[in-house]
């Protein structure tokens, strides 16, 4: 296990908790820009469902990486002299009970090899603000300050990575690092020799998007189109969402007409590189 917050990871509470994506670079990112936009409107205009319920939803798993037990309290009060009063976690209403369960269960007759890093600054704690507690977001409180540690790989903390039973190795270096400097380690393991290739990673400047509702696109050449800078997602009965990267002057006249109907509903919205969002409706 590469890196695997075995004990479970605080960036978890800031995502399941509240909604919050705790990197900046994601952030900033024109392609979760996108997903932010496109899934809020699409759930509000259709489901009429929160933010915070959609990531839920869609990334149940997401529960499943909250610190356990093992990881021990990771949440503190803190008054305005720094004074801190740690929240013991088995009082807490977020929990993983998916972890608390398996640190009791054993795997008998497997090898287990654990694979942290170190080195980088991660995410430790938190401490809270439960004043801001309300009826779906921050259940045990809103995070104010953020507490780090240099043993861990900017991810995970070196202590969650370790804490399941196994042999050990510690690398320096971020998430991604640890996977490259441990191809040897692991090539031992599997009795295989370990190749891989680095893509640069190809710049989007804009990306639009049309979320429709009550439309017949299965019927039409959207589907069957190979393009790497056009997709389709079935987001439920006869609703779509088509994502187009790197053009210019595109409008609603890109559909064809006999796949519309007097319900159909469409949204368009432009997100470019610098956040910048249009919006476009019929």
């Amino acid at each position: 296990m590469v890196g695997v917050p075995n004990a479970g990871a605080v960036n978890s509470y800031l995502f399941w908790s509240g909604g919050v994506i705790p990197y900046s670079k994601v952030e900033e990112n024109i392609f979760y820009k996108v997903l932010k936009v496109g899934f809020g409107m699409y759930l509000k205009t259709v489901y009429k469902m929160s933010y915070i319920e959609l990531l839920r939803k869609a990334f149940p798993s997401s529960r499943d990486l909250l610190p356990s037990y093992e990881y021990g309290d990771y949440l503190m009060l803190e008054d305005d002299s720094y004074e801190k009063e740690t929240i013991p976690i088995v009082n807490m209403k977020t929990k993983n009970d998916f972890l608390n369960e398996l640190r009791y269960k054993g795997w008998v007759g497997v090898d287990t090899y654990l694979i942290g890093g170190k080195g980088k600054k991660t995410n430790k704690y938190l401490s809270v603000d439960i004043d801001t507690k309300n009826g779906t977001k921050w259940l045990d409180g809103k995070p104010k300050n953020i507490y780090t540690t240099n043993l861990g790989d900017g991810t995970v903390v070196l202590g969650s990575s370790i804490s399941f039973y196994g042999e050990n190795l510690v690398l320096d270096g971020d998430h991604v690092d640890i996977l490259y400097k441990s191809k040897d380690f692991l090539s031992q393991i599997l009795n295989h020799k370990a190749t891989y290739i680095l893509e640069q990673e190809k710049k989007t400047n804009q990306i639009y998007n049309i979320i429709a509702t009550n439309c017949n696109i299965a019927s039409s050449d959207f589907l069957d189109i190979e393009d790497d800078n056009i997709s389709t997602i079935k987001l439920g009965e006869n609703s779509y969402w088509i994502r187009i990267k790197d053009v210019e002057n595109i409008g609603f006249n890109t559909f064809d007409k006999s796949i519309l109907g007097t319900e159909s509903n469409l949204i368009l919205f432009n997100v470019k590189e610098n956040g910048e969002v249009k919006y476009e409706f019929r």
